[in-house]
């Protein structure tokens, strides 16, 4: 698998003394792919719409500190998060960043590719052994 890009992934974990959602990230190498989709609308809607959609791949072997979502689930709350995952509603960020974020809103600022994950599934199984995830703006 051809690597061409590093990634930022901010998994969420609830802080149990302020009960607010914080984001943990994580700094990995990649190969990254950008489609921008484009669709029509409907009468009411009008005009086109369109997207960029992500598509990022991990090889297993930068997925040091990795866990499945369930167990990342079950893992406690600790300020210095080490463990790390991917799952619907993370957010993602082209390139390294070490940005304390509140949400998605401190990613559009940086004005770099950004998303949201829609889509995720674990493929190390299989001939080239890898996690994907996808989602968009």
């Amino acid at each position: 698998m051809i690597i061409n890009a590093e990634v930022t992934i901010y998994n969420r974990k609830v802080n149990p003394d302020t009960r607010k959602v914080e984001y943990f990230g994580h700094v990995s190498p990649c190969h990254y792919y950008c489609e921008n989709k484009v669709i029509t609308g409907d009468k009411g809607d009008g005009g086109l719409k369109h997207a960029d959609v992500f598509k990022i791949r991990i090889p297993a072997e930068y997925l040091d500190g990795y866990v499945v979502p369930d167990e990342y689930a079950k893992l406690p709350y600790s300020p210095e998060m080490t463990a790390w995952t991917v799952e619907k509603e993370d957010l993602f960020i082209l390139g390294v960043y070490d940005l304390k974020i509140n949400g998605i809103g401190d990613l559009q600022k940086t004005h770099r590719p950004y998303g949201m994950v829609d889509n995720y599934g674990d493929n190390r199984k299989g001939f080239i052994p890898h996690i994907r995830f996808g989602g968009c703006k």
